[in-house]
């Protein structure tokens, strides 16, 4: 959202949170998602189990003190979660290769 902000706006007041105004973040392109279409409801059940499947891990890593193989196996399988989801976001969105390390990269 910050990548799409500056991008649209060019005018960061902060660096790590920026400020939206009412009226910028109404123009921020939300997919809407049709869940009588197959494909749309795919997409929406695939993304729902990997939302469901980090809150899991992050449950995982945030209980008690895991031992540092498992918090290590933790932090792998969050960051690879992580990566589909985003993965996910570009199709949804129709990114490019070329768009994606643009926004991976900074």
């Amino acid at each position: 959202m910050s990548f799409w902000f500056d991008l649209a706006f060019d005018k960061f007041q902060r660096a790590i949170f920026p400020q939206f105004k009412v009226n910028e973040l109404a123009q921020f392109p939300i997919r809407s998602i049709d869940l009588s279409d197959p494909a749309d409801k795919a997409r929406h059940d695939e993304m729902a189990a990997l939302v469901t499947r980090m809150v899991e891990l992050n449950k995982k890593k945030h209980s008690g003190k895991p031992a540092p193989s498992e918090l290590d196996r933790l932090e792998r399988e969050m960051a690879a979660t992580d990566a589909e989801i985003d993965g996910l976001v570009y199709d949804l969105y129709g990114i490019t290769e070329d768009e994606r390390k643009i926004i991976e990269g900074g």
